[in-house]
């Protein structure tokens, strides 16, 4: 026997069930559309609708994470992974992209936690590993970095970045021949990368085997003569060779590339002063302190051209700046003796 009632309540349910099919299929409709188009906002566009009409639309909720990863709004994108996994907790591939938004949205501790759940789950993926070392990079974590370099290597051991992010991590804690030989390796797999040659060419520097740093700086920009950090580093080698005017010109070249970075006009006050262009050097040093004022060597650096033009008054006054900067620099604290003392002012020498 039918109530009258029951069969109302059977109407509202069906047509509540209805309305969730249509709605879906209209989410699917807007997703498609988001996924046609190569336009990254109109994509999130078509997303928000899908999400509008199917708000547990899982994979909706992940590529408007991934757009919104690829316009470097990782937080956001974060923020889209964590619905999705409210919805389908079990997902691996959504907290793939989990870990690397964290990651992009400096994160590391979380971004670590993360790659430990999707390792629980997949132990033999070597580039979660290369994430998660990459990440105790970030934090200063550098021997379990390592760890993770070695076990991504054991799983893969033609991978060329991993063996670029264990040489930077062994030159980071000061294991400069291990670090050669991990470029090496790295480079024996893909040669052409110019930014390993780049590394290469640095730790040689370190090992103060200049010669060998300049090919492998050449080497470097052979492959892109665009890399002010393979420019910079070559100037460095040629300054310690006494070869100046090269140095003075791959610094030159470094500042055509990256004008608004300092260490590059640093370097070259330093050249002048080498070259005896006293003055040139000077507005060397002034370039980079606009760039960077917080930078006590160049400070330093100043100082000591300002000293050597006899402009005394001038060179304690750019002490003073460094010495806040730096005030451990018992160097800076005896010049700036010296200074007081050419400038007639004993009581502040024996302070100083």
């Amino acid at each position: 026997m039918y109530l009258w009632g029951d069969t109302i309540s059977r109407r509202k349910k069906n047509g509540e069930t209805g309305n969730n099919v249509i709605n879906r299929k209209r989410a699917k409709e807007w997703f498609e559309k988001g996924l046609d188009t190569s336009d990254p906002e109109e994509k999130l566009l078509y997303y928000a609708r899908a999400l509008k009409s199917n708000p547990e639309y899982v994979e909706a909720w992940i590529e408007k994470g991934n757009t919104l990863l690829e316009l470097g709004v990782a937080e956001s994108a974060s923020k889209c992974y964590d619905r999705a996994l409210e919805i389908g907790p079990d997902s691996l591939k959504t907290l793939v992209y989990k870990g690397n938004a964290l990651f992009a949205a400096a994160r590391y501790g979380e971004a670590v936690e993360c790659y430990k759940k999707i390792l629980s789950r997949e132990p033999e993926t070597a580039e979660t590993w290369l994430n998660k070392g990459i990440s105790y990079t970030r934090i200063g974590n550098a021997q379990k970095a390592l760890y993770c370099f070695d076990r991504a290597i054991s799983i893969e051991p033609e991978f060329s970045k991993v063996w670029l992010c264990m040489g930077d991590t062994l030159e980071t804690i000061g294991k400069c021949e291990e670090a050669l030989e991990a470029y090496e390796k790295g480079l024996s797999i893909g040669p052409e990368d110019a930014s390993s040659w780049t590394r290469k060419g640095k730790v040689l520097r370190k090992l103060k085997k200049h010669e060998e740093a300049l090919e492998a700086l050449k080497k470097a920009l052979w492959l892109n003569p665009a890399s002010f950090r393979a420019w910079g580093s070559m100037a460095a080698s040629f300054y310690v060779l006494e070869r100046y005017e090269e140095a003075l010109e791959a610094c030159d070249r470094a500042i055509e590339l990256e004008p608004e970075f300092a260490g590059p006009w640093n370097d070259r006050g330093i050249v002048l002063v080498k070259l005896g262009k006293l003055e040139e050097a000077l507005e060397a040093y002034e370039k980079a302190l606009e760039l960077r004022m917080d930078n006590a060597n160049i400070w330093f650096n100043m100082c000591d051209v300002l000293a050597t033009l006899g402009r005394y008054e001038d060179a304690l006054g750019c002490y003073n700046k460094a010495l806040k900067l730096d005030p451990r620099s018992t160097a800076a604290w005896n010049e700036k003796g010296n200074f007081l003392q050419k400038l007639g002012r004993p009581e502040e020498t024996l302070k100083a």
